[in-house]
């Protein structure tokens, strides 16, 4: 059920995907895009513990690399648009758009980081409005961070939500997948937000528009026969990233369902 104070609409019931916009990238992209991370010196101030560096790798390779990584409370990632006539642009009409990276709540990081040969996790399968609902203060905290950090600027301004499976692994991925925006909620038009980003595991991230109104799935798939795995490209690109960086930390964002 919907709470009063909640950010989010009443979810859809019964809806079709007709209609829904869907946009397909190679899973290959993935890989390319890490390869390109590396080569930036900030790079390793991508946090991997929080999933900052999966959403730099995701937003890569839909787009370009980031102009500027968050070195000192800045933004987390910013983008710059390098032609008025760029078609994948995909943050609307203005020239730059900050992002904000937060990571949904949850007890499995923790866990993972001090797990050992044998343990177990219960992963509790919930629908995908639940799961927004518990990432509403992370939501707020990154538009409240924007507002402080951009101001007036008429920079494009987008939270990125990622979700870790063990934390949040939507029902409507396994009965109604590989999109799902026809079934989320809208977000209330009085977040101060341009997009909402939102990470599902493996390879869909879904994004809202405060304009638009409306949901747009941006999916990664083998879409030839050339292309890897979209586990085994996921798998390449955090390795790659990790490796370039330096990064002997490990990753809780590493793991493969079957």
């Amino acid at each position: 059920m919907r709470s009063e104070t909640s950010i989010w609409g009443e979810p859809p019931r019964d809806r079709e995907p007709k209609g829904l916009s869907v946009v397909a990238t190679p899973a290959a992209a993935l890989v390319d895009a890490a390869q390109q991370l590396v080569q930036m010196p900030e790079a390793e101030k991508l946090k991997v513990r929080s999933g900052e560096h999966i959403a730099a790798i995701l937003m890569t390779a839909l787009y370009l690399l980031p102009v500027e990584v968050d070195e000192d409370g800045g933004v987390d990632l910013v983008f710059q648009r390098t032609s008025a006539q760029t078609p994948l642009w995909p943050f609307g009409g203005s020239l730059r758009a900050a992002v904000e990276v937060k990571s949904l709540p949850g007890k499995w990081r923790k866990h993972e980081y001090n797990m050992r040969l044998g343990d177990t996790y219960q992963v509790k399968i919930q629908n995908a409005f639940e799961i927004l609902e518990l990432g509403s203060k992370k939501i707020m905290e990154a538009a409240e961070a924007l507002q402080h950090k951009v101001g007036s600027s008429d920079m494009s301004r987008n939270a990125f939500l990622i979700i870790h499976p063990m934390d949040g692994f939507a029902l409507e991925l396994i009965t109604a997948g590989p999109v799902i925006g026809h079934l989320l909620p809208a977000l209330d038009e009085h977040v101060a937000l341009d997009y909402l980003w939102v990470y599902w595991y493996p390879g869909l991230l879904s994004k809202w528009s405060r304009k638009e109104r409306h949901w747009t799935d941006y999916l990664f798939a083998e879409i030839s026969p050339d292309d890897p795995s979209l586990d085994d490209a996921i798998e390449a690109a955090e390795d790659i990233f990790l490796e370039g960086i330096g990064w002997t930390g490990g990753s809780p964002w590493r793991m493969a369902f079957s």
